[in-house]
């Protein structure tokens, strides 16, 4: 097929909103989908024209979801077209006429019937009867009617409709996770959308599933993509995992425990060098900091510097967090400096150095003096 029959281009002027149209789905649609591949599935799919006018090379109607499946498969995308989402989308462009062709001809058939005079009407119908019982027994080698094919442009069009590149829909495809829409998220999947796609910040939905505490998304995340794409870090190194760690939601705990029973590496750290309990004290996560020093790695962690030298204690003393040094206190290693060769406590303000100075002598803050 000519290449220039696909080359449609892309009215810049159109809204985006006023995507209804087949002819706009098929311009929007060819900006992003290989037109090699999708002239080899058509090729490879389409019977040609039979000798009646009314025939035109196409897909067979019957053929179309293996058509749209080959294409898929051809760009390199999973699918796992359900027959009814395939149907929700196949039923803009495949309109099956002949059932309202043959009504439209009986009553108009009907209609010039009453018009005709009795004693006529009398005999044709007599003669009906006759032809049609002859015609009964020929009702085996009856001819069926050709099958409707799609032509190209229509195939095109669905293509591009049906497809779903992650470049294209990563944003939708995060928003969904970011607000536990699995049903989104699964539409978008069936149609070859790549789950662990990042975006122009290096953010996968797994890290936006993460930054919204979303359970739900994230274990359905983990069940989609690689195991080594469970650690995949954004352009400032950040893992979900540090992610989950530094946000105050309901379930960042939870979130934490099941990403690191997928895979996720507890000691990653920032392009700072900051690892999960950095940013929870940064944070002000009690929960997540007194999950962390509890757990197999907070043994290594705890006293970690990060590129600046300070340890999760000097991220505490920053926030302020009076609960959060009660808990770190007693389990690190306060004379550490960083590289100005300062201690955490010299960063601490009035009230913060006060806190830091009871706590460090044994009396927290909580207990009433006897």
């Amino acid at each position: 097929m000519d290449s220039t029959a696909v080359s449609i281009p892309l009215d810049a002027t159109t809204p985006y909103g006023f995507r209804d149209t087949l002819g706009y789905r098929a311009k929007q649609g060819l900006t992003y989908v290989d037109q090699d591949h999708l002239n080899d599935i058509f090729e490879s799919h389409a019977l040609p024209a039979e000798d009646s006018p009314e025939s035109t090379k196409g897909i067979p109607v019957s053929e179309l979801k293996a058509s749209v499946k080959a294409f898929l498969a051809a760009v390199g995308k999973s699918c796992r077209l359900r027959d009814e989402t395939y149907l929700g989308y196949v039923q803009n462009y495949v309109t099956f006429e002949e059932d309202v062709v043959q009504e439209s001809e009986e009553e108009e058939e009907k209609a010039a019937e009453d018009e005709e005079d009795p004693e006529e009407k009398g005999e044709e119908e007599k003669e009906g009867k006759e032809e049609n019982d002859n015609e009964k027994d020929d009702e085996d080698v009856k001819a069926a009617p050709s099958e409707r094919r799609i032509d190209f442009d229509t195939f095109s069009a669905l293509v591009c409709d049906v497809y779903a590149p992650a470049y294209v829909y990563s944003k939708e495809f995060s928003s969904a996770a970011a607000r536990g829409d699995i049903e989104t998220m699964t539409d978008l999947l069936e149609r070859g959308c790549d789950p662990g796609y990042v975006d122009g910040r290096g953010l996968a939905p797994l890290h936006y599933a993460a930054e919204a505490g979303c359970l739900a998304s994230v274990k359905f995340l983990l069940g989609e993509i690689e195991r080594e794409r469970v650690d995949a870090a954004d352009h400032s190194g950040w893992t979900p995992l540090l992610v989950a760690a530094s946000m105050p939601r309901p379930d960042s705990v939870k979130i934490m425990k099941e990403l690191k029973s997928n895979g996720a590496s507890a000691s990653a750290v920032s392009v700072v060098g900051r690892n999960a309990l950095h940013v929870a004290c940064l944070k002000g996560n009690k929960e997540n900091v007194s999950h962390i020093l509890s757990s197999g790695e907070g043994a290594s962690l705890k006293n970690a510097q990060d590129a600046s030298g300070w340890t999760p204690l000097f991220c505490a003393v920053l926030n302020g967090d009076v609960a959060i040094l009660e808990i770190l206190i007693p389990k690190v290693d306060r004379a550490i400096k960083d590289n100005c060769d300062r201690d955490a406590r010299h960063y601490c303000d009035e009230m913060t150095a006060a806190a830091f100075d009871k706590i460090a002598r044994g009396k927290s803050s909580g207990k009433k003096k006897k």
